[in-house]
């Protein structure tokens, strides 16, 4: 097109590559311009992320990927068949994940065109509330986040914790929206990268707070601990909205939580410090979570088996690692 040349934008478009070989010609498929709406939401989203994370997608590598077996979180068979077998009991390759029992993943059709929209549903029973174990008292971290799959993972492990209240319709949404900033590796922002959860894990660099779910802990007045709300919303779930992050100033960052069961149905919303949300980690396999430790701090995670008690194998990106449950948090459209 040459230079001054008048001309009309008609349709958005993305440069797609199929995988694998043509049988025709035995050489790579050749890139070609496929318009925007009808490439997969899943396609686009990965292409967003590899844009944040590198700036330039490689050559060598296809900008999108037109495959039936890609659900957008890397070749689950490369995965199955790379991964050691779990010291801690034997599985055969039938046994693993099945597409009908891992594919949570719900299109623009299924959900008819409307926002999931965050409404607690009726059946949700208040939470019992009970005054917090001490801080100290809470068993530690098992340590960094590896990059691959974790050796020993025959280690006991103490009970997981119960599925959170959620409704399934929530839970199992793993629509990805656009991140409204680049998913970083933790690394690149905190040094060392945590390898527990503390206090102000809301003010990491995290690739998105909204839809976190969250519990109200730590809320009683106690010694230099000033609580919040005397503690009346103690063990209360809800879901983050936006985090208003205040340093490490005298005033306390807070975030807008919206309460499953709120002491009033017409007050929903509340600010509320960070220091008095924790984390209600993810429980079924096929859902989006924030990864809060080690490597891959801060980014979106999907759940794809229990490899044993407490103990997740995920996908984040195109890297696949077994991860403590603890050490992560829920994620849900709101």
């Amino acid at each position: 097109m040459g230079a001054g040349a008048a001309y009309e934008i008609l349709e958005e478009g993305y440069l797609v590559q199929n995988t694998g070989i043509n049988p025709s010609t035995g050489e790579p498929w050749k890139p070609q311009w496929v318009l925007k709406h009808k490439c997969s939401e899943d396609s686009i989203a990965r292409w967003k992320v590899k844009k944040y994370q590198h700036g330039i997608i490689p050559k060598s590598e296809p900008l999108l990927t037109a495959s039936n077996e890609d659900d957008g979180w890397g070749n689950l068979d490369m995965v199955l068949s790379s991964a050691p077998e779990s010291s801690s009991r034997k599985r055969s390759h039938a046994e693993s994940w099945g597409w009908d029992d891992i594919k949570a993943e719900q299109s623009e059709g299924d959900l008819g065109g409307q926002s999931l929209g965050w409404t607690p549903p009726p059946q949700v029973q208040m939470a019992k509330r009970s005054r917090p174990t001490d801080p100290g008292t809470r068993r530690p971290s098992y340590g960094p986040l590896s990059t691959g799959f974790k050796a020993g993972s025959s280690k006991k492990r103490t009970g997981t914790r119960e599925p959170s209240s959620f409704n399934d319709s929530w839970t199992n949404s793993s629509t990805l929206e656009t991140y409204s900033r680049p998913p970083q590796r933790c690394e690149e922002d905190i040094k060392p990268a945590p390898t527990e959860v503390t206090s102000r894990w809301l003010l990491l660099p995290l690739a998105r707070t909204n839809g976190i779910t969250v519990e109200i802990k730590h809320s009683f007045p106690e010694n230099e601990n000033p609580g919040w709300n005397n503690g009346d919303f103690e063990g209360l779930q809800g879901v983050v909205l936006s985090v208003l992050n205040l340093g490490d100033g005298l005033a306390r960052s807070t975030a807008t939580v919206r309460l499953a069961n709120p002491p009033d149905e017409d007050h929903r919303d509340y600010p509320i410090p960070v220091d008095c949300l924790w984390p209600v980690p993810p429980s079924k396999a096929g859902e989006l979570a924030i990864i809060l430790v080690g490597q891959f701090c801060g980014q979106v995670a999907k759940l794809r088996q229990l490899e044993e008690e407490g103990v997740w194998l995920v996908s984040a990106g195109n890297s696949h690692f077994e991860i403590e449950a603890e050490h992560m948090a829920g994620l849900v459209e709101v």
